[in-house]
């Protein structure tokens, strides 16, 4: 596990209870106490084996292991930046200056951030290796733009789902729009409405807190001056 300077604890866990694989988790602390873990959202984890997180002191980047379809080897080591908005970018492969054909994982920065430090498969043996960190600078730069304006409108998945009694909606927009986000019963009423106004392209995610309702299925539907998509979230107490 790694901690950042406002002591938030980023560590990889297994949810038994959905039968996952492992995932990575940030542990925050609230009024001198650490609270339950949240798992990161879909742009870090995947539905492989996702571990072995360094997180930059100042939360800048997250750095981890992966075995997600792409990998050059049996797990390679992708980068992902904070956003301006707290949110997360996609994950990037860290490309074969880093990752061979065989393992790396256990990624670490030096606390002057001047070399990167990894573990290796290559040469037959897990060995450690260094580089000069200012390739991370590079990269970020190269994942922020990239970042900035999405190819097309994507409404993810809600999580967790099931949920009790909060989940999380992550969407993206690749242009400016009026956008409109809705919750509706399995008969079509509306229940709330989570955002409606006009918004730049960018990734944004809101909260959604079912504590009021009863138990079953609901529905959040997205609509864009261009788009509109409803998926599916069960509510289980």
């Amino acid at each position: 596990m790694t901690i950042s300077k406002n002591e938030t604890i980023y560590t990889q866990l297994i949810d038994n209870n959905n039968n996952t694989d492992f995932d990575i988790y940030m542990i925050k602390k609230v009024n001198g106490q650490y609270i339950q873990p949240e798992r990161m959202s879909d742009n870090i984890n995947s539905a492989h084996m996702d571990l072995g997180a360094f997180v930059d002191p100042d939360e800048q980047y997250i750095i981890f292991e992966s075995n997600r379809p792409g990998t050059g080897g049996f797990s390679d080591l992708y980068i992902s930046i904070k956003n301006s908005d707290g949110t997360w970018s996609e994950s990037v492969n860290m490309g074969s200056n880093i990752n061979t054909n065989f393992e790396e994982g256990s990624p670490y920065v030096s606390q002057d951030k001047k070399y990167f430090f990894f573990l290796s498969d290559r040469g037959g043996f897990r060995n450690p290796y260094w580089v000069d960190a200012k390739f991370i600078s590079d990269m970020i730069t190269d994942v922020k733009d990239n970042a900035l304006v999405p190819n097309e409108v994507q409404l993810n998945q809600n999580y967790p789902n099931p949920f009790n009694p909060s989940t999380v909606i992550s969407y993206s927009i690749p242009s400016r729009s009026n956008v409109s986000l809705k919750i509706y019963d399995l008969v079509g009423k509306e229940i709330a409405s989570l955002v409606n106004k006009e918004q730049e392209a960018g990734a944004y995610q809101t909260k959604f807190d079912a504590t009021e309702l009863s138990s079953g299925i609901y529905f959040y539907k997205l609509i864009t001056d261009y788009y509109s998509e409803t998926k599916k979230m069960i509510f289980l107490k």
